[in-house]
């Protein structure tokens, strides 16, 4: 059975680096620059979540799938607000999307020869 998933793991964690990436410069923003900090927040985010959403749909990831695009726009939603950019929530979002869709990938793979087996024992029965 060969493994076929839309990210692999060295993709993944460059996502969540970069996500990362997205959050400390978030936090380092927001503390350093009062009052400039949530302007320039707001560009970071806005520029984060095009980021991740083309990153995404460039594997093949559909957003049509309303647990996914909750997370991301949820994480979108509290970058926005003053003092909530601290949160990782870049880092936590991209996390949740990628084990997501390699789960879903994983199970794609593995019902196939998991409904055979039921098949076989259905008959053997």
């Amino acid at each position: 059975m060969e493994n076929k998933y839309r990210i692999s793991w060295i993709i993944g964690g460059i996502m969540i680096a970069v996500g990362f990436i997205y959050d400390a410069t978030q936090g380092v923003i927001e503390f350093s620059l009062f009052g400039f900090g949530f302007t320039v927040n707001w560009i970071i985010t806005i520029w984060a979540w095009l980021t991740f959403y083309t990153w995404f749909k460039i594997y093949g990831v559909s957003f049509l799938n309303p647990r996914r695009g909750a997370v991301l726009n949820t994480s979108f939603l509290l970058e926005i607000f003053p003092f909530l950019a601290v949160i990782p929530s870049w880092t936590l979002a991209v996390l949740l999307l990628v084990l997501s869709v390699r789960a879903e990938d994983f199970v794609k793979q593995v019902a196939p020869a998991i409904a055979a087996v039921a098949k076989t024992i259905g008959k053997v029965a």
